[in-house]
């Protein structure tokens, strides 16, 4: 079907990552004036900031590529709890004791585990080139502190040079970023400086729904 996509030379295509345009441009062979990268853009004039005066907890969420696996290895045994909102899709087994798995809660849970954790972590498989991009923009509106996987969907939010990045299925590198979010402050606060100022950079971007109009538009 995408091959006979490509044929259609009106046909204008979204990408949600870099990694996914390049791949529709050489893998697929669809020209590289047709693909539009998408960046999530429209986020409010100052961020909604949240205070955390107690130890606070963990939370990640989604379901697309997630690599929850990894993340139960790197929290395991530490004193921090954990909260994961996932799909019954992942079909997840074997969370450590301080874990706990929330499957297919309502939008607005999902929203005030977002906005309430101390620190925001989004594990993914090396594979797939857009995923984690919407619980990451969750975060990024409330400014909360992330560490996840090295991935283009989420690179091309906050830039390579973003410290809270560790490699794919690395769970010991997670563990040690995370351990350092959690205890360190002035870490803590490089996260949160820098995904406050990449905001301020995105907040000059149209909202999606206007990006789409716009590339119908011409």
């Amino acid at each position: 079907l995408m091959l006979r996509l490509t044929a259609i030379p009106e046909l204008e295509v979204i990408a949600l990552s870099e990694g996914e345009r390049k791949i529709l441009i050489n893998g697929v062979g669809i020209g590289a004036e047709r693909v539009h990268k998408l960046i999530w853009g429209g986020f409010p004039e100052r961020g909604r900031e949240t205070m955390h005066p107690g130890p606070g907890y963990i939370f990640s969420g989604g379901y697309a590529n997630r690599d929850y696996a990894t993340l139960f290895e790197a929290v395991e045994g530490m004193r921090h709890p954990v909260i994961v909102a996932a799909s019954s899709l992942n079909r997840l087994r074997g969370a450590p004791a301080n874990v706990e798995v929330r499957t297919d809660i309502p939008d607005e849970e999902f929203e005030r585990l977002v906005v309430g954790c101390k620190l925001l972590v989004i594990p993914l498989r090396s594979t797939g080139e857009a995923s984690g991009q919407s619980v990451l923009f969750r975060g990024m509106q409330h400014t909360r502190p992330f560490v996840g996987t090295r991935h283009d969907g989420l690179v091309d939010y906050l830039g390579s040079d973003y410290p809270g990045f560790v490699p794919a299925g690395d769970s010991a590198a997670l563990r040690t970023a995370i351990t350092r979010a959690m205890s360190e402050d002035r870490f803590r606060n490089d996260l949160i400086g820098a995904i406050a100022t990449r905001r301020e950079q995105l907040r000059q971007e149209p909202d999606s729904a206007a990006a789409v109009i716009a590339i119908l538009r011409g």
